[in-house]
């Protein structure tokens, strides 16, 4: 799905102007949180191909490279640990990626270094997207 195809769907219709303001910027986080099914993945993957599209270098670090997008590199978590994940980081870091799409399920230690690092990227010029799962719909507004 493209932007347009969730603002078509989306109750306020701001989606293409929010999405395209957020991917104006340098550097950021932007987090896309929502109860399982809700559109989460979609949600990520057209910011991510409107990054693309943009001619962003655009990686992303996920549990499975299932979905691939034109102009975008997919790197797939080699073990599910903060160590493999912190590892794979860094040599993303080291390709000058501009947006960085973080899809992976929690795993013991993610949350613990997954905001740090994304801080860290976020900071040094790059857009970090991140993709959580809230408990329930109040933790997701």
């Amino acid at each position: 799905a493209t932007l347009a195809d969730i603002e078509k769907r989306a109750p306020n219709n701001k989606v293409l102007e929010t999405a395209t303001r957020w991917l104006s910027k340098q550097q950021g986080i932007i987090v896309v949180t929502g109860l399982f099914g809700s559109g989460k993945t979609t949600t990520v993957y057209a910011l991510l191909a409107e990054a693309a599209k943009q001619g962003r270098r655009v990686f992303t670090l996920e549990d499975s490279a299932a979905h691939p997008l034109e102009r975008v590199n997919h790197v797939e978590l080699a073990a599910r640990n903060a160590d493999a994940f912190t590892r794979q980081l860094a040599q993303i870091y080291a390709s000058e990626a501009d947006v960085i799409g973080i899809v992976v399920d929690p795993f013991p230690g993610l949350d613990q270094i997954l905001y740090t690092e994304a801080a860290h990227a976020a900071g040094r010029n790059r857009i970090i997207i991140l993709q959580t799962t809230s408990s329930s719909p109040a933790a997701a507004q």
